[in-house]
Formats: C-alpha cells, structure tokens, sequence
C-alpha cells in the first residue's frame, strides 16, 4: 500500500518535535558550552536577525519551528563540522535567545547585544 506524504512526514514530525522538546525542556548549565567568542557574535547576528524575521511579520511558531528542524540537522553532522550546535548546551543556548525575541519583542540590535552578553559570559566562566 502506497504512503500518502502526510504518512511519510509524520515519523519526521514526531522526531523533530521530540528533539525540540528535548531541548527546550532543560536549561543551559553554566560554563558546559562548546562555543568560541566568535561563534558568540555570528550566534548575536542570527539572533538579531531573527528579531528583523519577526518585524517582518514571521510568526514565532513557524521560525521556532524552523530553527528546531534545523538544529535536528546540523546535529546529524560530527561535532566539529557544527555552526553553534556543537552539543545540546549550545542548542538550548541559542534557541532560549530565539524563543526570548518573540516572547519580550525588542529592537534586533538589543536581542544581539544581549544573547552576545550572555554567550560571552558563559565563555568566559568556561575558561576559568
């Protein structure tokens, strides 16, 4: 019997809305993240930029969303082939600031300054 698409995307839909979970469900330890300062500047510019998404009228549900499916995928690849998600710290990092732009809408140029605020400190804290 031939699957319809629906049928087919549902094993992937389920997957993807566990792992968001996943990630949503736990907060970022202090100092465990894998992140270097400049993957804490380009992690503020995609922040930003998701304020901008928003401005222009992108829903939360559809970027959060998005960024879940994302992060599912760039965490197929090795560690060391990852943009930010390098480990489940990094992505419940940058999804947190993600989920913060739609739910306390402010400027983008604040949202960057303070996810790279916040990445920065826990870089630092790391290194000691």
């Amino acid at each position: 019997m031939k699957r319809s698409g629906i049928e087919r995307a549902r094993p992937a839909a389920i997957a993807i809305a566990l792992a968001a979970a996943w990630v949503a469900a736990f907060p970022v330890p202090a100092g465990a993240l894998t992140v270097s300062p400049q993957d804490c500047r380009e992690g503020a510019d995609f922040i930003g930029n998701a304020a901008r998404s928003r401005d222009n009228g992108m829903p939360a549900a559809r970027f959060i969303a998005r960024l879940d499916e994302d992060l599912v995928l760039i965490q197929s690849f090795a560690p060391e082939l990852r943009w930010f998600a390098r480990d489940d710290d990094d992505a419940r990092l940058l999804r947190s600031a993600a989920v913060r732009v739609f739910e306390e809408p402010a400027l983008p140029e604040l949202h960057g300054e303070s996810f790279l605020s916040e990445c920065m400190a826990l870089v630092l804290r790391a290194e000691r």
